[in-house]
């Protein structure tokens, strides 16, 4: 008896200096029913779902809606609706925005799937929306900003910026808000502010101007007095919400957006690296280097950093996500691997969940 209680003991102490847990998958659920009659060649999904008040909202690419508990994975409503998804949901107030592949902006009531109405765009490319007041803004991919009422789907206002970069990366970045005015990222470098409810122009900034890709497309971030923004070249910059005057920029960045917490600024390299910024001066903190120059591939690519209990959560685009230390940078990489994703890891309370490019949601616990 002694002899098995001294065993369990030391196992129990084993697992308490032990580091935390690698990622364990609570539950997956998939948008579209499984069947051996249907193809394995799947649209890659564009659309990441919303996690609004422990609910996971979500539109496929082959136009199935689903709304999904967050803790249990259980399925709340489900229907099939006649739009497929391009571009990333926004859930509010009982009703579900979203951009479609044959060129619309589709209002959906989130109980039931039913379509409220939709806004004709004549393109495809539609950044995820953002709420304004009454207002419903997005961007499209020849970075027209348009405004409609979101009650309504009536047209507002709409401000077209005059790019003169014919070369582009195929992705729009959302519009940003706060109290009074609209941020926006061109693909050609610039910094927008428009006033919310008329569209006026308050000023516009070239802050990008190296290199044939100047896009910005990953997310902007904000504090209460600046703006943070990523162009695809491999560059940072923090300028004033005010008069878009540049305070300073570091030369890292890519696809992803930066993202701030406290004083920081966490920025996933298009190089295969993360780095830690104070947001005041822009001086680096650490950098981690995930990939070796001589490993790194486009598939390895990382995307937007995301905050979750005690770690800095990082994925790639082959689903791997690597969990760091916000303070130090310190690494440890997960050993799971999931199926290849394009979208940033989305946290509420006790889980992250990942979206995959075939429409498989996991919920992850570490």
């Amino acid at each position: 008896m002694s002899r098995r209680f001294s065993i369990v003991c030391c196992f129990l102490i084993l697992l308490t200096l032990a580091p935390p847990a690698l990622a364990r998958v609570v539950w997956r659920r998939s948008l579209e029913p499984w069947s051996l009659l249907r193809s394995k060649r799947i649209n890659s999904e564009k659309a990441p779902p919303d996690i609004e008040g422990g609910r996971i909202y979500a539109v496929s690419s082959r136009g199935r809606y689903l709304e999904i508990d967050a803790l249990s994975g259980k399925r709340l409503v489900k229907a099939r609706i006649k739009y497929r998804a391009s571009s990333g949901l926004l859930v509010e107030e009982g009703r579900v925005y979203f951009g479609s592949q044959s060129g619309e902006l589709v209002c959906l009531d989130s109980d039931n799937g039913e379509v409220l109405w939709t806004y004709p765009l004549k393109v495809i490319d539609i950044s995820p929306p953002a709420v304004f007041g009454d207002l419903l803004i997005f961007q499209t991919g020849i970075d027209e900003v348009t405004a409609i009422n979101k009650a309504s789907g009536e047209w507002v206002w709409t401000y077209q910026h005059p790019s003169l970069n014919d070369i582009s990366i195929m992705g729009t970045s959302a519009p940003m808000v706060d109290k009074q005015f609209v941020y926006i990222g061109t693909a050609d470098g610039y910094l927008l502010a428009l006033h919310g409810e008329d569209g006026r122009l308050v000023w516009k900034k070239q802050v990008f101007t190296q290199g044939n890709f100047r896009d910005i497309d990953g997310g902007l971030a904000q504090d209460e007095t600046t703006i943070f923004a990523c162009d695809f070249y491999g560059e940072v910059v923090a300028v004033s919400k005010k008069t878009g005057e540049k305070y300073w920029s570091y030369q890292v960045g890519g696809l992803a957006g930066p993202m701030v917490e406290g004083d920081l600024v966490y920025v996933a390299g298009r190089d295969g690296s993360v780095v830690a910024l104070d947001k005041n001066t822009g001086l680096k903190l650490w950098d981690t280097v995930i990939f070796e120059p001589e490993t790194f591939t486009p598939m390895k690519r990382l995307l937007t950093p995301t905050l979750y209990k005690q770690w800095l959560l990082v994925p790639n685009l082959q689903g791997r996500i690597f969990l760091l230390d916000p303070q130090s940078g310190k690494l440890r990489k997960t050993k799971y691997t999931l199926k290849p994703t394009s979208i940033p890891v989305q946290t509420w309370e006790d889980g992250a969940y990942l979206y995959g490019n075939k429409g498989i949601i996991y919920k992850l616990r570490y």
